[in-house]
């Protein structure tokens, strides 16, 4: 029976050092990845949207450099003129909308991410702030001395005469805000989202994903709860309570110590010996930059939090071996080992003249109580003394 408590004592401990480091680092988890706002903070923090809208001028020019028509986007004010159309707000709003929505199907709360943006303002602008560019550079140049040969109005090197430029103005505007190539919608909504490689839509490929989340976010109190139960188990069949809770105390503090050890050990030993954290590759560099940053941003958030959480935990580990260090001690080391051995006596225990029980000196090896000598038997003791 003692080999088996022993060995279930070991099995709880184990248990409870298991259970309450898992169930920490997953509400690390948790506290940055539970909610939008922490990827949202990211974002601005990895000046995504300012980047965003340089790769799509870096992308547009490189797609455009076949073709003769196309709007110069390496010009200077082509490029402010589409940095103020997708400005960093319009550019906020999307994202805002695309992590709320998501956030809202893996709570279950939605069955599909919907979410949508009207660009119509955003392409008018772009629209205008082109077609004074183009009109402001015709004006600007010499008039022509014969009908110009050149079709595309960005590029021509002189200022033909006879073209009323208000009117070219409004034509510009009226081709850029029909040209489905810019902005090929009005509205930016779910249906822009890219797909998986299946060709489904990213809920459809991972139906599943509601269904984790949820879990991801009761794992770590019901890990938690399993470590407090094991807890309580530990204190209440130790020796004392005083070796229980220094027990319990001493496996905080050290799990704390692991949970601090381990942003470093993921950070600087796992590089070293060829096991990195996974990188985002794509076709647009400029994109798989933004989203390489903000995962190791992220990365670097959980770290932070996983940090924070071990500080707090081992504040409580620290405090609990402060107590203990206060708990009285048992003063008798065979107080109540009567009851425990099984050898009470019969009879009760005489109290003093306070009305307070003598506390046992040594184990009472009887289970009778004590017998007063009777008379004759203190007579005969005399009368063998005095031969």
């Amino acid at each position: 029976m003692i080999i088996l408590k022993h060995i279930g004592i070991f099995f709880v401990s184990f248990i409870f050092r298991f259970t309450l480091f898992f169930g920490l680092t997953l509400l690390s988890a948790v506290f940055v990845l539970g909610t939008p706002q922490t990827l949202k903070n990211i974002l601005i923090e990895v000046d995504a949207h300012e980047r965003f809208t340089q790769s799509i001028v870096d992308s547009t020019e490189k797609n455009q450099q076949v073709n003769p028509n196309s709007i110069p986007v390496d010009n200077p004010e082509v490029k402010v003129a589409i940095g103020k159309a997708l400005d960093t707000k319009t550019l906020t709003n999307i994202s805002d909308s695309v992590i709320d929505s998501t956030y809202d199907w893996l709570s279950g709360e939605t069955k599909d991410i919907n979410f949508s943006v009207d660009l119509t303002r955003n392409k008018q602008v772009l629209a205008e702030n082109i077609a004074n560019f183009a009109v402001n550079r015709i004006a600007s140049l010499p008039a022509c001395l014969l009908p110009p040969t050149e079709t595309n109005l960005f590029k021509l090197e002189c200022n033909p005469t006879g073209v009323d430029l208000n009117q070219l103005r409004l034509q510009i505007i009226t081709d850029i805000t029909n040209d489905k190539t810019v902005f090929a919608d009005d509205k930016f909504t779910s249906a822009n989202l890219p797909k998986a490689e299946s060709g489904e839509k990213i809920t459809e490929a991972y139906n599943e994903a509601p269904k984790y989340f949820k879990w991801f976010k009761l794992a770590p109190f019901i890990f938690l709860g399993v470590s407090l139960f094991c807890g309580l188990i530990i204190v209440y069949t130790s020796r004392t309570k005083r070796v229980g809770f220094k027990k319990v105390g001493s496996t905080l503090l050290s799990t704390a110590v692991i949970m601090a050890i381990s942003p470093l050990i993921y950070v600087y030993v796992l590089p070293k010996i060829g096991i990195k954290a996974p990188s985002f590759g794509g076709k647009d560099e400029s994109v798989s930059a933004i989203i390489n940053d903000a995962s190791s941003q992220l990365y670097s958030n959980f770290n932070l939090m996983l940090l924070n959480v071990a500080f707090q935990v081992a504040v409580i580990g620290v405090l609990l071996l402060i107590i203990t260090r206060f708990i009285k001690k048992n003063s008798n080391i065979y107080l109540n080992i009567e009851k425990k051995a099984g050898l009470s006596p019969s009879e009760g225990k005489k109290q003093n003249k306070q009305g307070q029980k003598d506390s046992p000196k040594i184990p009472i090896q009887t289970s009778e109580g004590p017998k007063k000598k009777s008379k004759k038997g203190i007579e005969l003791a005399k009368k063998y003394r005095k031969l």
